[in-house]
């Protein structure tokens, strides 16, 4: 805190301003040198005109503007990590791999009649060989060349796979129970992108292209 603040805090105190007046003047930035002299002569003039209840009071202003400054850090830290750069990259990368992965697994479905597991399948063939280039050196940036990364790859796109489209089968047929089987399945594979996209940017970005082991 500015030492201005304090100065400003300790006169806003003794001429009985409320609490709400000194709140609003430790958040307005002080201009000016922080540690002037002639300030700090001052800020100690003005506190020695309080008592050590008034003392006291501020003090406990202080602490609990700082405790609130304090708790909102964590939110916002995890937010601006949440939303970074990898993330806008990620879904840059996804928009390609939706466009082709959706293509053909549409296709296969409706076109040549594959079943379900196929079409879904071709859409995760395909769409991995996509991911895996561009999410490992446009998104997050991984120079590794070994294959561990590979594997940890694979692992991660094969267990997304079968927890997205396992789970997307029978959510929607019991959901979409009255309609068609082609309707079901067809509605179990957008769902299963959806699901496959949450658990797919987590092990890549945690676990596949994770930063160099030590």
């Amino acid at each position: 805190m500015k030492l201005t603040h304090i100065r400003i805090g300790a006169i806003s105190i003794y001429s009985g301003h409320m609490k709400e007046d000194f709140v609003e003047t430790y958040n307005t930035p002080a201009s000016g040198s922080e540690t002037d002299e002639e300030e700090l002569t001052e800020i100690i003039g003005d506190l020695r005109k309080l008592d050590t209840g008034q003392l006291n009071h501020m003090l406990n202003i202080v602490k609990e503007m700082r405790q609130e400054e304090e708790e909102t850090k964590p939110r916002c830290h995890s937010l601006s990590r949440l939303f970074d750069k990898t993330m806008i990259r990620f879904i840059l990368v996804g928009i390609i791999n939706t466009l082709v992965g959706t293509g053909v697994m549409f296709s296969f479905y409706n076109i040549f009649h594959f079943s379900y597991w196929v079409s879904s399948a071709a859409n995760y063939i395909v769409g991995s060989i996509v991911s895996y280039f561009l999410n490992k050196y446009y998104t997050f940036e991984n120079k590794e060349r070994n294959w561990k990364i590979v594997a940890r790859f694979v692992i991660n796109i094969s267990v997304c796979y079968l927890l997205a489209y396992g789970i997307a089968k029978p959510l929607a047929a019991k959901l979409l129970s009255s309609m068609p089987v082609s309707i079901q399945e067809n509605g179990a594979m957008i769902v299963g992108m959806g699901l496959f996209v949450v658990l797919n940017y987590t092990g890549q970005r945690y676990f596949a292209f994770r930063k160099n082991e030590q």
